[in-house]
């Protein structure tokens, strides 16, 4: 049997890895297994955490009056806490979801203005922060 070369191993390796990381972000990142009909609600932001090199946004919305809770990186700088922004989720299954910190939620909508199922369509007022 022919023993295995150091670039062998090393490709072995490196093809195991991609492969680990890319299970793992089909199967444990949230929003990544859904389909289907999708709608828009408002998400708040809650705090800010730094891991390592990378940072956290955490953010809830409710939808049917069940409140969830997410995190998302952004290069944007969120208004945190409580800044609003749009956030995209499954009708199916509201936990699947999307936040979008480029466009931030004027004050003209008012949480009371707010549908519980959310919007079929995004709203056409928001205010853009960033490209």
């Amino acid at each position: 049997m022919k023993k295995l070369s150091r670039q062998d191993i090393y490709a072995l390796f490196t093809l195991g890895s991609i492969l680990l990381i890319a299970i793992f972000f089909i199967i444990v990142e949230p929003g990544y297994n859904h389909t289907g009909e999708q709608h828009y609600t408002v998400g708040w932001t809650i705090e800010t955490k730094y891991f390592n090199k990378s940072t956290k946004v955490f953010y809830k919305y409710y939808v049917n009056g069940v409140k969830y809770e997410h995190y998302a990186s952004s290069w944007c700088n969120p208004q945190v806490p409580n800044g609003r922004y749009y956030v995209k989720f499954y009708v199916a299954d509201p936990s699947g979801a999307e936040i979008n910190f480029k466009e931030s939620i004027p004050l003209s909508i008012q949480d009371k203005d707010i549908p519980s199922e959310g919007w079929k369509r995004k709203p056409p007022s928001y205010e853009r922060i960033c490209w």
